[in-house]
């Protein structure tokens, strides 16, 4: 059986996962990623405080993410949907 197969003999086609990582230390946020945020509703003196709680919490948990830029932008869409309601 080959490392391509699932295990049934059939080939899995597709994009290769990412591995998953913890958060690198040197997470940043870009201008893009702020001017990306702000677009969305988020007020720009939030950005970094909305940043820090999204290290803070997955760095304690120990979170594992393959994209640490998307998570982030979950995060920030999260945070604009929860503060509309």
């Amino acid at each position: 059986m080959s490392p391509a197969s699932g295990g049934n003999g059939k080939v899995k086609r597709g994009r290769q996962r990412l591995p998953a990582t913890v958060c690198p230390d040197s997470f940043e946020v870009t201008p893009e990623m702020s001017t990306w945020a702000q677009d969305r509703g988020l007020p720009a003196d939030r950005v970094m405080s909305e940043t820090e709680k999204f290290l803070g919490h997955h760095r304690a948990k120990g979170s594992m993410f393959a994209n640490w830029q998307q998570a982030w932008s979950n995060w920030v869409s999260k945070a604009v949907e929860y503060a509309r309601h």
